[in-house]
C-alpha cells in the first residue's frame, strides 16, 4: 500500500509535465490526472474484476507472479547465478523483472500490477503530447483525446501482471520520440527511443522489429531516400 500511494502521488506530476500549460487547458488536465488515480485504484481490484465480471481469469499473471517469486528468493539468497540463468527473452526476461521489483521493494505482484498500469498511462501521456505536435491546430480538449490515453483494451491489458504494458510502453515512445518537435532536434528523444527499443526487444523482439522498420522508413521517406524507405 506504501508503495502504491508513491507510485500514485506521481500521476499528478506525470499530467502536468506532458500536458503543459497553455497548450493543455487546466480541465483536460484535471480529467487526466483523474482518470489516472482511477487507473491505480482499478489496478487494486483489477484481478478480480477480470475473473468475477469478465469471467476471465489471468492465469498468465499467476505463473509470472509465481517465477517472479522464486527470482526474488533467489537474489535474497544471493544465487545471482539462478538469475542469470533465467534471463532469456522473452516471458523469462519479464520474470526475471518481476522478481527484481519483488525483491527491491519487498512487494507481491499487487503492486506489479499497479506498476505495470502506471507504464500504460505513461505510455498514452507520451502519445497525446506527441500528438499535439503532429496536429497543432486540433482542439487541445477535445473528449476524443482521452479515450485515446484511456482506452479500455488499454487500461485493461496493461493493468495486470503480463508484458503487454511495458511493450506499450516501449512502442509508445519508439512511436513519440522517433521524430523531432517543433523547436527541437532528433537527439532530444534518443535516449527515450534506445530505451524503448531496448526494453521491447527483451521482452518480444518480433514485436518491436517492425515497429523499428516502420519508424524508420517514414523517417527515410521524409529525407526522400524512398529506396531506403521501402526496403525498411
Amino acid at each position: 500500500a506504501f508503495f502504491l500511494m508513491l507510485l500514485t502521488a506521481t500521476v499528478p506530476l506525470l499530467a502536468t509535465h506532458y500536458l503543459k500549460a497553455p497548450v493543455f487547458s487546466n480541465d483536460f488536465r484535471g480529467w487526466v490526472i483523474l482518470g489516472g488515480l482511477l487507473w491505480m485504484a482499478y489496478a487494486v481490484f483489477s484481478e478480480v474484476i477480470s475473473g468475477e465480471i469478465l469471467e476471465v481469469w489471468k492465469a498468465d499473471g499467476w505463473a509470472h507472479a509465481y517465477m517472479g517469486g522464486i527470482m526474488a528468493d533467489y537474489m535474497r539468497a544471493d544465487k545471482w547465478g539462478l538469475v542469470w540463468d533465467h534471463m532469456i527473452v522473452g516471458n523469462s526476461m519479464y520474470q526475471c523483472y518481476v522478481g527484481m521489483i519483488m525483491y527491491l521493494t519487498g512487494t507481491t505482484d499487487a503492486f506489479v500490477t499497479a506498476a505495470n498500469g502506471w507504464f500504460g498511462f505513461w505510455g498514452g501521456l507520451v502519445l497525446i503530447r506527441h500528438f499535439n505536435h503532429v496536429f497543432p491546430y486540433a482542439r487541445k480538449d477535445s473528449p476524443w483525446l482521452l479515450l485515446i490515453i484511456f482506452c479500455p483494451s488499454v487500461i485493461y491489458w496493461t493493468t495486470m501482471n503480463v508484458k503487454e504494458a511495458l511493450m506499450y510502453w516501449s512502442i509508445c515512445q519508439v512511436f513519440a520520440n522517433s521524430s523531432p518537435h517543433r523547436g527541437s532536434s532528433y537527439l532530444v528523444g534518443i535516449p527515450m527511443v534506445l530505451i524503448g527499443i531496448a526494453v521491447g526487444s527483451v521482452l518480444r523482439p518480433h514485436i518491436m522489429i517492425p515497429w523499428v522498420g516502420a519508424v524508420m522508413a517514414i523517417g527515410l521517406f521524409q529525407r526522400g531516400q524512398r529506396f531506403y524507405a521501402l526496403t525498411a
